[in-house]
């Protein structure tokens, strides 16, 4: 190690993180606040938004996040087009209409 290097525990390490980067024990909340005014397929599982126990870019998460939403309204516009299902189609195409505000 260098000679002006010191050695720090994890907690002060992370609390040295610029405020872009997201913390493992703060990635639920962080989903939770970004999922807010999203509008979420029935039945969408927050749990199928992966995350990590290291550290993360608030934007990466932000894109895992809204990328996960992104492809249950697809699956869902899909599955309602092949059985017919032009109601749930169009809340499919109504959601992800306002995907650029996510």
């Amino acid at each position: 190690m260098h000679p002006s290097c010191a050695d720090v525990d994890v907690d002060t390490w992370l609390s040295a993180m610029p405020e872009s980067v997201v913390k493992p024990t703060s990635q639920a909340d962080v989903i939770e606040n970004m999922l807010a005014g999203i509008p979420l397929p029935p039945g969408f599982d927050r749990r199928s938004i992966p995350t990590t126990d290291a550290v993360r870019d608030r934007y990466q998460l932000g894109a895992q996040v809204t990328g996960t939403v992104a492809c249950a309204w697809i699956d869902r516009w899909v599955d309602a087009r092949r059985v017919g299902d032009e109601a749930a189609a169009r809340e499919a195409v109504d959601a992800m209409s306002t995907s650029r505000t996510w």
